[in-house]
């Protein structure tokens, strides 16, 4: 009788054991996914915002190759043309002024660009390691079933040689 007892203990036991550990994975899972949701979210931000700068730099290169075209096709060039040196040395200085003012925008823009590269390159290996550990954590919980189911099997097959040998030991 107590060893009944102390079988069903030991096998609640085991049975809470499992659970524990089973929940302990589970938790780990949505603490994992958790991280990833939560860097997923920060660059989101960045995209955005990369977006609208995309749009401004698009606008502003626009305007600059619009004066650039204004600017050069009020050259005359053909036909023995005279020009007013003058206006041809501001319309160039003008040119020069733009250029520059792009620039600037460029070099502000690559380096939020090289920023932004580095962010996501790590998000990728972020994500490749998540996805690994997954992956880790699925056939480990596979083997942790497939052994839990085998040690069932074997506590069965033990309680009924048990029962065997005390039906014959009350035979004797």
């Amino acid at each position: 009788m107590y060893q009944k007892s102390l079988h069903s203990a030991h096998a609640a036991t085991t049975r809470l054991r499992e659970s524990v550990r089973t929940k302990r994975t589970e938790l780990q899972w949505f603490r994992q996914n958790v991280k990833l949701i939560s860097v997923l979210r920060g660059q989101m931000e960045y995209l955005e915002e990369f977006a609208l700068l995309e749009h401004n730099y698009s606008c502003s290169l626009s305007g600059a190759i619009e004066a650039l075209q204004a600017s050069t096709l009020r050259l005359p060039v053909v036909g023995g043309a005279r020009a007013d040196t003058q206006n041809v040395k501001e319309a160039i200085y003008s040119a020069v002024d733009v250029m520059h003012a792009m620039g600037s925008s460029i070099r502000s823009l690559l380096t939020k660009v090289g920023e932004m590269n580095s962010l996501v390159a790590e998000l990728g290996s972020m994500s490749a390691k998540e996805l690994s550990s997954l992956d880790e954590c699925r056939d480990l919980l596979k083997m942790l079933t497939t052994t839990q189911v085998k040690e069932c099997s074997l506590r069965t097959h033990i309680a009924q040689l048990g029962g065997l040998c005390a039906g014959v030991t009350t035979a004797m």
